[in-house]
């Protein structure tokens, strides 16, 4: 019994730590009228092994210079947000944005889902 627990457990966090599925699939929900929602944003980490750009987690656009995202999205590596796609595909409409600063909420604690916001000054 403690073996197939002990495998249980191993396969849960090997699970947890894969990375995300970055299809082109859209789950639970359904796919809107392209550049309907020109406010949100792709942020996306720089994958070495790759050389290219992966989407991490999505924002929202709250002013020319301003994106709102959550604190649990703060990369330490290089990044950039992409504004006004459609797909995640190239596209002539998107603009790539340089990432001046991150703001994540002071009191935020990756183990507490409290206080999960972040401010990314563009």
């Amino acid at each position: 019994m403690k073996s197939l627990q002990h495998t249980l457990f191993v396969s849960l966090v090997i699970s947890s730590l894969s990375p995300t599925y970055h299809g082109v699939e859209i789950i639970g929900g359904h796919e809107v009228e392209p550049h309907s929602r020109p406010y949100m944003v792709s942020i996306q980490g720089y994958n070495c092994k790759t050389k290219c750009y992966i989407h991490h987690c999505g924002g929202v656009l709250i002013s020319p210079k301003w994106i709102l995202t959550a604190a649990h999205c703060k990369l330490h590596r290089q990044f950039q947000v992409v504004l006004g796609a459609h797909s995640l595909k190239n596209e002539k409409s998107q603009q790539k944005l340089r990432v001046k600063k991150q703001y994540a909420h002071p009191e935020f604690d990756h183990i507490i889902p409290d206080n999960d916001i972040m401010l990314l000054k563009v």
